[in-house]
């Protein structure tokens, strides 16, 4: 453990060692991605996927959790040893920018609904409210344009990483992962 994940976890070094590490999952932790990064481990392969965590004070965090074992020098694995980074933000960032194209081409569709009724309107003989006819393709324009804009702020918004990996490491006692007390330079 280091510094890094105790302020993501919550745990402090002490609390930690010598317990199972599941008791970091939350209770409705996906069981299959459990089952694989069990069978991976059992494999003695790298494991890598996303699971969700509870904090010590209660609250869930999304993590993106890399194992690898450690061998001795028969082979032999004598440990794992993982590193992990907390994805709450990413993943708070990705159903804010699903919800967000959706509303979006939801409301694309009614300017461009206008604009495509205008648009056969203004291919008639002029009518009388011509002038009516062109503001509202300007308005409905400057509100497309203010979309595609939004749009763009997202997308630089999506850019920006979390930083600071967290590093943690158990040993593999029989069939228990436990938690050690190495730290990590």
């Amino acid at each position: 453990m280091n510094p890094a994940f105790e302020r993501q976890s919550g745990y402090s070094a002490e609390e930690v060692e010598g317990q199972n590490f599941v008791f970091l999952l939350a209770e409705d932790s996906n069981t299959t991605t459990l089952e694989e990064m069990q069978a991976a481990l059992t494999g003695g392969e790298v494991w890598s996927g996303e699971l969700l965590n509870r904090h010590r004070d209660g609250r869930l965090y999304d993590v993106l959790l890399t194992i690898a074992p450690v061998r001795d020098q028969e082979g032999q694995i004598v440990s794992y040893v993982g590193s992990q980074r907390d994805i709450t933000k990413q993943k708070e960032l990705d159903r804010m920018k699903d919800i967000f194209i959706a509303d979006v081409s939801h409301e694309l569709r009614t300017p461009i609904t206008i604009l495509s009724f205008i648009y056969s309107c203004l291919k008639m003989p002029l009518p009388i409210n011509a002038v009516r006819y062109i503001s509202v393709v300007k308005e409905q324009s400057l509100l497309l344009n203010k979309l595609v804009e939004d749009i763009l702020d997202l997308s630089r918004l999506a850019r920006v990483k979390s930083k600071g990996i967290e590093f943690l490491r158990w040993i593999s006692t029989r069939s228990q992962h436990r938690w050690s007390p190495h730290i990590n330079p």
